[in-house]
């Protein structure tokens, strides 16, 4: 075929097609459609009832599609802008972009909000109170607890010092009728020695007295006991010595002055008096003891020597402590000193080193009441002899100073007596009431041992014990069981 022929049958084949093809037909301002099937020459009519849109649809389209140009294609965890979409912004915390990254989701596996409500408010507040426990109550705990050992230190300390204000009125008020009784004593046993004359005791009265026993001369130390204990006081006639310039008459004046002033024939039947020798002073009144201070007696009273020595007469003590506190320190005190009965001169020894335990009592109650009796002399029954050759010994139940004790139980050696003499001298002797082991030498030591005596005497001793024993030990053991 001529190539002219075929272009003509291909153009004339696109032009039916391009008929068959072709849609409805609708005509400007028409409501008709022409509507043709394929392959087709027939046209069907059809009928369209318009629809205007709200707006002009041909500008919604064109706003539409410039808005869709213009905003911004956002990535990683961001989203456009609510109101300006050309802007991306970041999501909030614990939430993350949607795949269109036009919204943000919670942060979780599928991308939705827990179903549990209030879960995350529960969580919430259990952190809360955990976190408010640590920082508030266990705080407070512990302030509560530093609270606690503050007042119990407080209350400690305020326990302390009320115990210490207590013991300090306790020592106070000791040491006031400590020295008290000390005052009335010594006055008493001075008085009664004849101390001061009859006439001294003019216009004195018993409230003068107990007056005194409140007051102390000043610089004199106060003794760490109110009474004397026994083994420190020693009370004996001095002999062979000239008596002051005062007759019996004179002294017999100052008991009628004693007695007068403690209303009674002599102090001896007077309460009052007893009272003060017993250390049992009345309580003065206050107008007592400002009497009493302006007494010349009381006065003359408080600067005598023999007084201020007897007052202040002391065992003594290492130190007064109370709280913790040294608040005194009393040394230990002897004195000496004499009186007159009107008689003889009697001495005072309170001799403040001899210990309770130096004195070796016999046991109250035992052997019937009775003393063991140690007598012996030099010579040939000198023992029987009245004339002062024979020299005495007993036991005591007591802790007195007796110048006669014969210690009970405990060596004794013979030098101690008479300034040493009768030491290996003693040739007559005898013993009552008890048992003595006699030994050849001093401590009662076992291999000198000579002899036992009981309830015998021996007018001569001969052989190796005579003129040999230099100490004894005695008990009411008729066996003397448990000698050395």
């Amino acid at each position: 075929m001529h190539p002219r022929g075929a272009l003509f049958l291909f153009l004339n084949y696109a032009a039916v097609a391009l008929i068959s093809l072709r849609g409805p037909q609708l005509s400007s301002g028409s409501t008709e459609l022409v509507v043709r099937g394929f392959g087709s020459n027939l046209d069907t009519p059809a009928s369209l009832v318009s629809r205007r849109p709200a707006g002009n649809s041909q500008n919604n389209n064109q706003n539409q599609q410039g808005k869709s140009c213009k905003c911004a294609k956002c990535k990683e965890n961001k989203v456009r802008h609510r109101k300006k979409c050309r802007i991306c912004v970041p999501c909030p915390k614990n939430t993350k972009s949607d795949p269109t990254h036009r919204t943000c989701i919670p942060e979780t596996d599928d991308g939705k909000k827990p179903k549990e409500k209030g879960k995350k408010y529960e969580e919430e507040k259990k952190k809360r109170k955990k976190e408010f426990k640590e920082r508030k109550f266990d705080k407070y705990k512990e302030k509560w607890e530093k609270a606690k050992e503050k007042f119990k230190e407080m209350k400690e300390r305020e326990e302390r010092e009320q115990r210490e204000k207590e013991e300090r009125e306790k020592h106070e008020k000791e040491k006031k009728e400590r020295k008290s009784k000390r005052a009335g004593w010594c006055w008493a046993i001075l008085a009664e020695g004849g101390a001061w004359a009859a006439a001294d005791y003019e216009g004195v009265s018993e409230d003068d007295i107990n007056g005194l026993t409140e007051l102390w001369p000043d610089g004199v130390p106060e003794p760490a006991e109110a009474a004397v204990p026994e083994w420190n006081l020693r009370h004996y006639q001095i002999p062979n010595t000239m008596v002051p310039d005062m007759d019996v008459a004179g002294f017999g004046a100052i008991i009628k002055a004693l007695g007068k002033l403690f209303q009674a024939a002599k102090p001896a039947v007077s309460e009052a008096f007893q009272n003060l020798k017993n250390m049992k002073p009345s309580k003065p009144t206050q107008r007592a003891v400002e009497g009493a201070k302006k007494s010349n007696f009381v006065k003359k009273v408080l600067k005598d020597k023999r007084f201020q020595d007897c007052i202040s007469a002391t065992a003594g003590a290492a130190a007064l402590v109370i709280g913790g506190e040294k608040i005194a320190e009393i040394t230990q005190k002897s004195v000496k000193f004499e009186t007159f009965d009107g008689e003889a001169r009697w001495g005072w020894e309170f001799d403040m080193a001899i210990k309770k335990e130096d004195i070796a009592a016999a046991p109250k109650g035992e052997n019937d009441g009775k003393q063991i009796h140690f007598y012996y002399g030099v010579n040939e029954d000198d023992h029987k002899k009245t004339n002062g050759f024979a020299s005495h010994y007993y036991t005591h139940d007591d802790y007195g100073l007796h110048t006669d004790r014969l210690p009970y139980q405990r060596c004794k050696n013979i030098k101690d007596w008479g300034n040493g003499y009768p030491d290996n001298k003693i040739t007559a002797l005898g013993v009552d009431n008890g048992c003595c082991a006699f030994y050849d030498g001093e401590n009662c030591k076992k291999d000198t041992f000579l002899f036992a005596m009981t309830n015998r005497e021996d007018g001569e001793l001969t052989g190796k014990e005579n003129d040999a024993i230099s100490s004894l030990w005695c008990t009411f053991d008729k066996l003397c069981n448990g000698k050395p």
